[in-house]
């Protein structure tokens, strides 16, 4: 009864794998792929303000934000490409001059100023060699027709897909019919959607000032890979 039963239970899972099968036999189905390098036209600069309060340096964070879109304005960057990313105040301690501890509340703003103009971007960094930018990082990264490139990368994976199949079809003594099912299943994007994985970095206290700056910015990699089922005539 025993062996009857696991042979029963056998068959049924038999037919059930076979069940899960989505057999067609007058299709074929292959997978395009196609990719491209773009050159980033469009990057982010991330500014990071502080007020100063030192003995002998005084400078509010609302002045340090007006000396820093009066050189923004200076170098002609356009006012809508100057977002506020955040402002907070921070406790910090400092040592006075008899090694007592000071406490007090230091302001500090962000702000994302977008180019598409290389030469202007860098004009802009070296003339914010000033004491209150404590940081300057680069943003995010992309291209003004990004969405453009992935279509046409898109399209390029469908059209590598067909092309395949037709001869493969052809070394089996087939032919494709229409297309069936189109299925994008690998969407690949690096570069600029990881915005920081070219990030750099100039800090004014840690460099000792004059921002010196590589642009050898990362290409954004493009990758798609697409599914196509056809039929076999």
């Amino acid at each position: 009864m025993k062996s009857i039963m696991l042979m029963l239970a056998s068959i049924f899972l038999s037919y059930f794998a076979m069940a899960q099968i989505n057999y067609q036999p007058q299709t074929i189905k292959v997978k395009g792929s196609a990719e491209k390098l773009v050159e980033p036209n469009e990057v982010h600069l991330i500014v990071n303000l502080k007020e100063i309060n030192e003995r002998n340096n005084q400078l509010s964070i609302v002045q340090a934000r007006d000396e820093f879109l009066a050189i923004c304005n200076a170098q002609l960057v356009e006012t809508e490409n100057i977002k506020l990313s955040n402002a907070n105040s921070r406790l910090e301690q400092k040592l006075s001059l008899w090694r007592k501890a000071r406490t007090e509340v230091v302001q500090r703003e962000s702000y994302d100023v977008k180019f598409t103009d290389m030469e202007k971007l860098l004009s802009v960094i070296e003339t914010l060699d000033k004491p209150f930018v404590e940081s300057i990082d680069f943003g995010e990264q992309t291209h003004t027709k990004i969405t453009t490139y992935r279509k046409d990368v898109k399209e390029d994976a469908a059209k590598a897909a067909i092309e395949k199949a037709t001869y493969l079809a052809k070394a089996s003594g087939r032919e494709i019919g229409k297309v069936i099912f189109i299925e994008e299943v690998d969407d690949r994007y690096t570069g600029a959607t990881n915005q920081f994985a070219n990030k750099m970095r100039y800090e004014k206290e840690k460099y000792g000032g004059s921002a010196k700056v590589n642009f050898g910015f990362s290409p954004i990699g493009l990758r798609y890979e697409v599914l196509v089922i056809c039929e076999l005539k």
